[in-house]
């Protein structure tokens, strides 16, 4: 698709360095996610504060369309206080991406990942079992949703038995 990655420290990036990193490109996807370990000052830097500035410098640079990364059970309250400080961060990135006005947006919600084979097959939904999930498969997800013209959409994902194309078609169907 001739995607380019770029590795930088979020939460250290200046609005105007997001903005110059993503001028000229026509797509982003947010896939940056703070480790279980992290402090709740971390888990906010980049799950809320590095998500915000992304997105409004995808906004800034005039891309078309961006993709996040959250997780499953964003919209649920439980765990311990390092997990709530997790879960409402990406629930407020997730709020900050869907009202944007001026791109597409689609918010992929995948519950653990694991490092195993992919599949090519799914379960999407607007709430899913908890689940494993292939990474790859995650990925051929994202790429799927970012190749699918239409409108915004939300979605979490697991393991499953559908084609990915034929899930993801489902997913963003009339939203």
């Amino acid at each position: 698709m001739g995607a380019t990655g770029v590795q930088m420290d979020l939460t250290r990036a200046t609005p105007a360095e997001l903005t110059r990193v993503l001028h000229g490109a026509d797509a982003m996807v947010f896939a940056a996610g703070s480790s279980y370990d992290s402090t709740a000052k971390e888990s906010i830097a980049i799950n809320l504060d590095a998500a915000v500035a992304s997105i409004d410098a995808a906004v800034e640079a005039r891309l078309t369309h961006v993709a996040m990364i959250s997780a499953h059970r964003v919209d649920e309250d439980f765990g311990d206080d390092q997990t709530m400080t997790y879960l409402r961060a990406k629930r407020a990135a997730d709020a900050h991406l869907r009202s944007q006005t001026r791109l597409r947006w689609t918010i992929v919600r995948p519950d653990a990942l694991s490092d195993e084979e992919p599949t090519g097959h799914v379960q999407v939904g607007e709430l899913v079992p908890e689940g494993l999930l292939p990474r790859a498969d995650l990925a051929t997800v994202v790429t799927a949703a970012l190749t699918r013209p239409g409108a915004n959409a939300q979605f979490e994902v697991i393991g499953g038995s559908t084609p990915i194309e034929e899930a993801v078609l489902e997913a963003t169907r009339g939203l």
